[in-house]
Protein backbone atom coordinates (compact mmCIF):
# COMPACT_ATOMS: atom_id res chain seq x y z
CA UNK A 1 0.00 0.00 0.00
CA UNK A 2 2.67 2.40 0.90
CA UNK A 3 4.93 1.42 -1.92
CA UNK A 4 1.50 2.23 -4.38
CA UNK A 5 1.27 5.57 -2.61
CA UNK A 6 5.16 6.54 -3.14
CA UNK A 7 4.48 5.37 -7.15
CA UNK A 8 1.43 7.53 -7.20
CA UNK A 9 2.81 10.74 -5.45
CA UNK A 10 6.02 10.45 -8.06
CA UNK A 11 3.42 10.04 -11.07
CA UNK A 12 1.59 13.44 -9.59
CA UNK A 13 5.02 14.91 -9.54
CA UNK A 14 6.17 14.10 -12.70
CA UNK A 15 2.78 15.67 -14.92
CA UNK A 16 2.91 18.66 -12.58
CA UNK A 17 6.57 19.05 -13.88
CA UNK A 18 5.51 18.51 -17.33
CA UNK A 19 2.76 20.91 -17.32
CA UNK A 20 4.55 23.85 -15.08
CA UNK A 21 7.58 23.67 -18.40
CA UNK A 22 4.53 23.83 -20.77
CA UNK A 23 4.86 27.67 -20.88
CA UNK A 24 8.57 27.05 -21.91
CA UNK A 25 8.04 24.46 -24.10
CA UNK A 26 5.48 26.48 -26.24
CA UNK A 27 8.51 29.08 -25.81
CA UNK A 28 10.80 26.66 -27.44
CA UNK A 29 8.88 25.03 -30.04
CA UNK A 30 8.78 28.01 -32.39
CA UNK A 31 12.31 28.73 -32.17
CA UNK A 32 13.34 25.22 -32.53
CA UNK A 33 10.65 24.92 -35.55
CA UNK A 34 10.17 28.22 -36.92
CA UNK A 35 6.63 28.39 -39.27
CA UNK A 36 7.37 28.48 -43.00
CA UNK A 37 7.44 32.37 -44.44
CA UNK A 38 4.07 32.57 -46.33
CA UNK A 39 6.03 32.50 -49.80
CA UNK A 40 7.41 29.17 -48.84
CA UNK A 41 4.00 27.96 -48.17
CA UNK A 42 2.92 29.40 -51.70
CA UNK A 43 6.22 27.28 -52.94
CA UNK A 44 4.95 24.20 -51.43
CA UNK A 45 0.87 24.45 -52.81
CA UNK A 46 2.56 25.07 -56.31
CA UNK A 47 4.82 22.30 -56.76
CA UNK A 48 2.28 20.04 -54.88
CA UNK A 49 -0.43 20.96 -57.95
CA UNK A 50 2.50 21.24 -60.56
CA UNK A 51 4.93 18.99 -59.92
CA UNK A 52 8.25 20.61 -61.28
CA UNK A 53 10.82 17.98 -62.93
CA UNK A 54 14.67 18.28 -61.76
CA UNK A 55 16.28 19.88 -64.38
CA UNK A 56 18.73 17.49 -65.58
CA UNK A 57 21.75 19.35 -66.08
CA UNK A 58 21.93 20.74 -62.44
CA UNK A 59 23.56 18.11 -60.53
CA UNK A 60 22.96 17.43 -56.78
CA UNK A 61 25.89 19.53 -55.52
CA UNK A 62 25.16 23.01 -57.13
CA UNK A 63 21.61 22.41 -56.08
CA UNK A 64 22.82 21.89 -53.02
CA UNK A 65 24.59 25.04 -53.00
CA UNK A 66 22.07 27.32 -54.47
CA UNK A 67 20.08 26.28 -51.84
CA UNK A 68 22.44 28.06 -49.20
CA UNK A 69 22.83 30.94 -51.60
CA UNK A 70 20.95 34.46 -51.03
CA UNK A 71 18.55 35.62 -53.70
CA UNK A 72 20.44 37.27 -56.35
CA UNK A 73 20.13 40.76 -57.05
CA UNK A 74 21.47 40.94 -60.56
CA UNK A 75 24.43 43.11 -59.57
CA UNK A 76 26.69 40.77 -62.28
CA UNK A 77 27.38 41.32 -65.86
CA UNK A 78 24.68 40.85 -68.56
CA UNK A 79 25.32 40.43 -71.93
CA UNK A 80 28.11 42.51 -73.00
CA UNK A 81 30.59 43.28 -76.01
CA UNK A 82 33.92 42.97 -75.07
CA UNK A 83 36.00 42.96 -78.58
CA UNK A 84 39.46 42.55 -77.21
CA UNK A 85 38.21 39.62 -75.59
CA UNK A 86 40.66 36.70 -74.08
CA UNK A 87 40.18 32.68 -74.23
CA UNK A 88 38.82 33.15 -70.26
CA UNK A 89 36.51 36.33 -71.20
CA UNK A 90 34.51 34.12 -73.24
CA UNK A 91 30.96 33.48 -71.86
CA UNK A 92 27.66 31.27 -72.63
CA UNK A 93 24.16 33.06 -73.89
CA UNK A 94 21.18 30.26 -74.10
CA UNK A 95 18.03 30.72 -75.55
CA UNK A 96 15.04 28.86 -74.29
CA UNK A 97 11.82 28.43 -76.04
CA UNK A 98 9.76 25.75 -74.39
CA UNK A 99 6.79 25.25 -77.04
CA UNK A 100 3.57 23.80 -75.90
CA UNK A 101 3.13 20.99 -78.80
CA UNK A 102 4.41 19.03 -82.05
CA UNK A 103 2.08 19.79 -85.13
CA UNK A 104 5.23 18.14 -87.79
CA UNK A 105 7.98 19.99 -89.44
CA UNK A 106 6.26 22.50 -91.37
CA UNK A 107 4.30 23.96 -88.06
CA UNK A 108 5.10 27.68 -86.99
CA UNK A 109 5.63 27.32 -84.01
CA UNK A 110 3.96 30.39 -81.40
CA UNK A 111 7.35 31.67 -79.79
CA UNK A 112 9.78 30.95 -83.36
CA UNK A 113 9.90 34.81 -84.28
CA UNK A 114 10.93 35.48 -80.85
CA UNK A 115 13.28 32.97 -80.33
CA UNK A 116 14.69 33.03 -83.55
CA UNK A 117 15.37 36.98 -83.54
CA UNK A 118 17.14 36.83 -80.42
CA UNK A 119 19.10 34.22 -81.44
CA UNK A 120 19.70 35.18 -84.60
CA UNK A 121 20.45 38.94 -83.76
CA UNK A 122 23.18 37.80 -80.82
CA UNK A 123 25.01 35.08 -83.26
CA UNK A 124 25.75 38.10 -85.53
CA UNK A 125 27.84 39.27 -83.06
CA UNK A 126 29.37 36.37 -81.19
CA UNK A 127 32.68 36.05 -82.16
CA UNK A 128 32.84 40.15 -82.50
CA UNK A 129 31.93 40.00 -78.48
CA UNK A 130 33.33 36.61 -76.93
CA UNK A 131 30.31 34.48 -76.47
CA UNK A 132 29.37 31.29 -77.73
CA UNK A 133 24.96 30.92 -78.22
CA UNK A 134 23.30 27.97 -77.83
CA UNK A 135 19.19 27.67 -78.82
CA UNK A 136 17.67 25.34 -76.79
CA UNK A 137 14.18 25.62 -78.58
CA UNK A 138 11.66 22.11 -78.69
CA UNK A 139 8.78 20.80 -79.15
CA UNK A 140 8.87 18.95 -75.70
CA UNK A 141 9.58 21.84 -72.89
CA UNK A 142 11.10 18.84 -70.57
CA UNK A 143 14.13 19.00 -73.30
CA UNK A 144 14.63 23.02 -73.32
CA UNK A 145 16.19 22.48 -69.61
CA UNK A 146 18.61 20.25 -70.51
CA UNK A 147 21.56 22.10 -71.09
CA UNK A 148 24.79 21.51 -73.50
CA UNK A 149 26.93 22.61 -70.76
CA UNK A 150 25.97 23.63 -67.27
CA UNK A 151 25.54 27.52 -66.75
CA UNK A 152 27.85 29.19 -64.99
CA UNK A 153 29.10 32.25 -63.37
CA UNK A 154 29.05 35.26 -65.80
CA UNK A 155 26.51 33.10 -68.19
CA UNK A 156 22.93 34.21 -69.72
CA UNK A 157 19.96 32.45 -69.88
CA UNK A 158 17.01 33.91 -71.82
CA UNK A 159 13.85 32.59 -72.01
CA UNK A 160 11.45 33.62 -75.17
CA UNK A 161 7.49 33.01 -74.09
CA UNK A 162 5.18 31.96 -70.95
CA UNK A 163 5.47 28.01 -71.66
CA UNK A 164 7.42 27.06 -68.22
CA UNK A 165 7.97 30.74 -67.29
CA UNK A 166 7.29 29.48 -63.55
CA UNK A 167 9.69 26.93 -63.55
CA UNK A 168 12.28 29.17 -65.07
CA UNK A 169 11.30 32.28 -62.62
CA UNK A 170 12.06 29.52 -59.69
CA UNK A 171 15.01 28.36 -61.50
CA UNK A 172 16.60 32.12 -61.46
CA UNK A 173 16.01 32.81 -57.94
CA UNK A 174 17.04 29.46 -56.53
CA UNK A 175 20.26 28.41 -58.91
CA UNK A 176 20.65 30.50 -61.75
CA UNK A 177 20.84 34.16 -59.15
CA UNK A 178 23.15 32.76 -56.75
CA UNK A 179 25.49 31.34 -59.23
CA UNK A 180 25.75 34.88 -61.00
CA UNK A 181 24.19 33.71 -64.45
CA UNK A 182 22.08 36.45 -66.02
CA UNK A 183 18.30 35.86 -66.27
CA UNK A 184 16.36 37.73 -69.14
CA UNK A 185 12.76 36.83 -69.57
CA UNK A 186 11.15 37.85 -73.25
CA UNK A 187 7.54 38.38 -72.21
CA UNK A 188 5.11 37.08 -74.92
CA UNK A 189 1.48 38.29 -73.49
CA UNK A 190 -0.42 41.32 -73.14
CA UNK A 191 -0.59 43.05 -69.61
CA UNK A 192 -4.13 43.48 -69.73
CA UNK A 193 -4.95 44.72 -66.41
CA UNK A 194 -2.07 47.35 -66.41
CA UNK A 195 1.39 47.72 -66.10
CA UNK A 196 2.52 44.40 -64.02
CA UNK A 197 5.97 44.18 -61.70
CA UNK A 198 8.75 41.37 -62.44
CA UNK A 199 10.98 42.05 -59.99
CA UNK A 200 11.47 38.49 -58.87
CA UNK A 201 14.84 37.07 -57.29
CA UNK A 202 17.41 36.38 -59.75
CA UNK A 203 15.36 38.28 -63.03
CA UNK A 204 17.41 40.99 -64.48
CA UNK A 205 15.41 42.04 -67.09
CA UNK A 206 12.37 41.61 -69.36
CA UNK A 207 11.75 41.74 -72.84
CA UNK A 208 8.69 43.18 -74.40
CA UNK A 209 7.57 42.38 -77.99
CA UNK A 210 4.60 45.60 -77.19
CA UNK A 211 4.94 49.18 -76.28
CA UNK A 212 1.80 48.56 -74.96
CA UNK A 213 3.24 46.75 -71.85
CA UNK A 214 5.37 48.94 -69.50
CA UNK A 215 6.73 46.60 -67.04
CA UNK A 216 8.12 47.09 -63.86
CA UNK A 217 11.73 45.51 -63.54
CA UNK A 218 15.17 46.19 -63.10
CA UNK A 219 15.77 46.32 -66.62
CA UNK A 220 13.41 46.94 -69.56
CA UNK A 221 13.89 46.48 -73.17
CA UNK A 222 11.64 46.29 -76.34
CA UNK A 223 12.72 43.63 -78.77
CA UNK A 224 10.27 42.92 -81.22
CA UNK A 225 10.56 39.84 -83.85
CA UNK A 226 11.94 41.01 -86.71
CA UNK A 227 12.83 39.97 -90.69
CA UNK A 228 13.46 36.20 -90.69
CA UNK A 229 13.03 34.64 -94.06
CA UNK A 230 11.74 31.10 -94.29
CA UNK A 231 13.21 30.57 -97.96
CA UNK A 232 16.79 29.99 -97.95
CA UNK A 233 19.35 31.61 -99.48
CA UNK A 234 17.48 34.80 -99.35
CA UNK A 235 17.62 35.69 -102.82
CA UNK A 236 14.89 32.62 -103.17
CA UNK A 237 12.95 34.71 -100.51
CA UNK A 238 13.22 38.10 -102.47
CA UNK A 239 12.27 36.16 -105.57
CA UNK A 240 9.19 34.63 -104.09
CA UNK A 241 8.38 38.36 -103.06
CA UNK A 242 8.75 39.75 -106.57
CA UNK A 243 6.86 36.75 -107.88
CA UNK A 244 4.22 37.54 -105.81
CA UNK A 245 4.04 41.56 -106.69
CA UNK A 246 4.10 40.92 -110.58
CA UNK A 247 1.35 38.49 -110.18
CA UNK A 248 -0.94 40.70 -109.14
CA UNK A 249 -0.08 43.02 -111.85
CA UNK A 250 -1.39 40.76 -114.42
CA UNK A 251 -4.80 40.10 -112.92
CA UNK A 252 -8.37 41.47 -114.64
CA UNK A 253 -8.96 45.16 -114.74
CA UNK A 254 -11.04 45.98 -111.27
CA UNK A 255 -9.84 43.04 -109.48
CA UNK A 256 -10.27 43.48 -105.66
CA UNK A 257 -7.72 41.98 -103.32
CA UNK A 258 -8.55 39.03 -101.42
CA UNK A 259 -9.05 39.19 -97.00
CA UNK A 260 -7.49 36.74 -95.18
CA UNK A 261 -7.19 35.68 -91.53
CA UNK A 262 -4.45 33.15 -90.03
CA UNK A 263 -5.34 32.34 -86.55
CA UNK A 264 -6.65 31.19 -84.25
CA UNK A 265 -10.20 33.04 -82.71
CA UNK A 266 -11.63 34.18 -79.62
CA UNK A 267 -14.99 35.24 -78.37
CA UNK A 268 -13.88 39.16 -79.58
CA UNK A 269 -12.40 38.27 -82.50
CA UNK A 270 -15.28 35.74 -84.14
CA UNK A 271 -17.55 38.93 -84.10
CA UNK A 272 -15.35 40.90 -85.76
CA UNK A 273 -14.54 38.20 -88.20
CA UNK A 274 -18.62 38.16 -88.51
CA UNK A 275 -18.94 41.54 -89.47
CA UNK A 276 -16.15 41.77 -91.87
CA UNK A 277 -18.18 38.32 -93.70
CA UNK A 278 -20.42 40.88 -94.85
CA UNK A 279 -19.47 41.85 -98.34
CA UNK A 280 -20.89 45.42 -97.43
CA UNK A 281 -18.80 46.58 -94.81
CA UNK A 282 -15.42 45.77 -96.58
CA UNK A 283 -16.58 47.61 -100.03
CA UNK A 284 -12.57 47.30 -100.94
CA UNK A 285 -11.89 43.45 -100.24
CA UNK A 286 -13.02 40.57 -102.72
CA UNK A 287 -14.05 37.39 -100.55
CA UNK A 288 -13.29 36.93 -96.96
CA UNK A 289 -10.82 33.49 -96.26
CA UNK A 290 -9.45 32.25 -92.94
CA UNK A 291 -7.41 29.80 -91.77
CA UNK A 292 -7.15 28.78 -88.31
CA UNK A 293 -3.92 26.98 -87.64
CA UNK A 294 -0.29 28.51 -88.36
CA UNK A 295 0.99 24.95 -89.80
CA UNK A 296 0.68 23.34 -92.96
CA UNK A 297 1.61 25.07 -96.11
CA UNK A 298 0.58 28.63 -94.52
CA UNK A 299 4.01 29.80 -96.41
CA UNK A 300 2.06 29.29 -99.65
CA UNK A 301 -0.78 31.13 -98.62
CA UNK A 302 1.32 34.15 -98.72
CA UNK A 303 3.13 34.12 -101.63
CA UNK A 304 -0.29 34.41 -103.37
CA UNK A 305 -0.95 37.54 -105.52
CA UNK A 306 -3.64 39.75 -104.11
CA UNK A 307 -3.85 39.12 -100.60
CA UNK A 308 -4.49 41.65 -97.69
CA UNK A 309 -3.71 39.87 -94.76
CA UNK A 310 -6.11 40.91 -91.47
CA UNK A 311 -4.61 41.42 -87.92
CA UNK A 312 -6.95 41.82 -84.92
CA UNK A 313 -6.09 41.90 -81.38
CA UNK A 314 -7.41 39.17 -79.45
CA UNK A 315 -10.11 41.57 -78.10
CA UNK A 316 -10.64 42.69 -81.18
CA UNK A 317 -12.65 46.31 -80.98
CA UNK A 318 -13.47 46.05 -77.33
CA UNK A 319 -12.72 49.36 -75.92
CA UNK A 320 -13.61 48.14 -72.15
CA UNK A 321 -10.86 45.48 -72.28
CA UNK A 322 -8.22 48.04 -73.03
CA UNK A 323 -8.90 50.80 -70.09
CA UNK A 324 -6.01 49.56 -68.06
CA UNK A 325 -3.59 49.03 -70.71
CA UNK A 326 -3.10 50.57 -74.30
CA UNK A 327 -4.15 48.29 -77.37
CA UNK A 328 -1.05 45.55 -78.64
CA UNK A 329 0.35 45.11 -81.58
CA UNK A 330 1.19 41.75 -82.28
CA UNK A 331 4.72 41.73 -83.49
CA UNK A 332 4.63 37.84 -83.33
CA UNK A 333 2.25 37.89 -86.15
CA UNK A 334 3.77 40.82 -88.79
CA UNK A 335 7.43 39.09 -88.29
CA UNK A 336 6.09 36.03 -89.95
CA UNK A 337 3.48 38.04 -92.35
CA UNK A 338 5.91 40.57 -93.29
CA UNK A 339 9.02 38.39 -93.79
CA UNK A 340 7.57 37.11 -96.64
CA UNK A 341 5.95 40.14 -98.35
CA UNK A 342 2.48 40.45 -97.19
CA UNK A 343 0.05 43.56 -97.46
CA UNK A 344 -0.97 43.71 -93.74
CA UNK A 345 -3.82 45.19 -92.28
CA UNK A 346 -4.65 46.16 -88.74
CA UNK A 347 -6.97 47.64 -86.84
CA UNK A 348 -5.72 50.35 -84.80
CA UNK A 349 -2.82 49.81 -82.07
CA UNK A 350 -1.35 52.15 -79.58
CA UNK A 351 0.48 55.40 -80.65
CA UNK A 352 4.16 53.80 -80.23
CA UNK A 353 3.99 50.33 -81.68
CA UNK A 354 2.06 52.63 -84.76
CA UNK A 355 4.51 55.18 -85.17
CA UNK A 356 6.72 52.43 -85.75
CA UNK A 357 5.27 50.16 -88.28
CA UNK A 358 3.37 53.05 -89.88
CA UNK A 359 4.76 52.36 -93.15
CA UNK A 360 5.01 48.35 -93.14
CA UNK A 361 1.38 47.71 -92.08
CA UNK A 362 -2.23 49.78 -93.07
CA UNK A 363 -3.68 50.83 -90.06
CA UNK A 364 -7.51 51.25 -90.28
CA UNK A 365 -9.34 53.14 -87.12
CA UNK A 366 -12.80 52.69 -89.14
CA UNK A 367 -11.86 48.94 -89.98
CA UNK A 368 -14.80 47.45 -88.13
CA UNK A 369 -16.94 50.28 -88.51
CA UNK A 370 -19.48 50.98 -90.82
CA UNK A 371 -18.26 54.59 -91.40
CA UNK A 372 -15.61 54.95 -94.73
CA UNK A 373 -11.97 53.91 -94.02
CA UNK A 374 -9.54 56.25 -94.61
CA UNK A 375 -7.96 57.93 -97.19
CA UNK A 376 -4.55 56.25 -97.38
CA UNK A 377 -5.87 52.57 -97.12
CA UNK A 378 -8.55 52.93 -99.93
CA UNK A 379 -5.75 54.37 -102.23
CA UNK A 380 -3.64 51.04 -101.53
CA UNK A 381 -6.27 49.19 -101.88
CA UNK A 382 -8.19 50.53 -104.75
CA UNK A 383 -4.73 51.39 -106.96
CA UNK A 384 -3.51 48.35 -108.56
CA UNK A 385 0.02 50.47 -109.02
CA UNK A 386 -0.02 52.11 -105.09
CA UNK A 387 -0.94 48.20 -103.85
CA UNK A 388 2.15 46.50 -105.68
CA UNK A 389 4.32 49.68 -104.36
CA UNK A 390 3.00 49.47 -100.75
CA UNK A 391 3.59 45.71 -101.04
CA UNK A 392 7.36 45.82 -102.22
CA UNK A 393 8.74 49.10 -99.79
CA UNK A 394 7.02 47.70 -97.28
CA UNK A 395 9.15 44.35 -97.67
CA UNK A 396 12.41 46.15 -98.22
CA UNK A 397 11.88 48.60 -95.31
CA UNK A 398 11.10 45.53 -93.01
CA UNK A 399 14.03 43.52 -94.04
CA UNK A 400 16.27 46.75 -93.55
CA UNK A 401 14.95 48.32 -90.35
CA UNK A 402 14.17 44.75 -88.60
CA UNK A 403 17.03 42.73 -88.94
CA UNK A 404 17.65 40.59 -85.93
CA UNK A 405 20.72 42.26 -84.98
CA UNK A 406 19.45 45.73 -85.64
CA UNK A 407 16.25 44.71 -83.35
CA UNK A 408 19.23 44.02 -80.85
CA UNK A 409 21.14 47.09 -81.40
CA UNK A 410 18.28 49.35 -81.04
CA UNK A 411 17.58 47.57 -77.69
CA UNK A 412 21.24 47.87 -76.81
CA UNK A 413 21.53 44.37 -75.63
CA UNK A 414 24.96 44.24 -75.41
CA UNK A 415 25.40 47.41 -72.69
CA UNK A 416 26.32 44.92 -69.95
CA UNK A 417 22.82 44.99 -67.94
CA UNK A 418 21.62 45.52 -64.46
CA UNK A 419 24.90 45.79 -62.77
CA UNK A 420 26.43 48.54 -66.07
CA UNK A 421 23.53 51.21 -65.05
CA UNK A 422 25.44 51.52 -62.01
CA UNK A 423 22.64 50.33 -59.93
CA UNK A 424 24.60 48.27 -57.50
CA UNK A 425 27.24 50.98 -56.56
Amino acid sequence: MALSMQVGMLLQGVVLGLLSSWGLWLFLVPRLWPAKHPEDRGKEAYQTTTPMPTPAPLNKSVQSEARKAPHATCCYPGIRCKKNHTEEDVYNIFVLSCLPENNGNEAVEVFRPMWDTVYRGLQSRSAECGYHVFLMASHHASVNFVFPVEPRKGDVVILAGHQESQRFLELCGSTFGPREVYCIWFFSELEVQGPATYMQPGLCEVWEYTRANAPKARVVRYTPPGFLPPMNPLSANDDAVQQSVKGYNFTPAGTRPKLRFIGTGSPWRDKCRGFLKKAHNRPLLANFEEFPVWGGGWRSLVTNSGVVYLNMHRYCNDSSMYKRSPRPLETVRLSLLLSMGAVVLSEQSNVKDTEIFEDLVLFEPNLFSKLPWSSKVQKVLSDKNEYMAWQMNAYKLFKEKFNPRQVMLDANVWDGGYLARGHCA
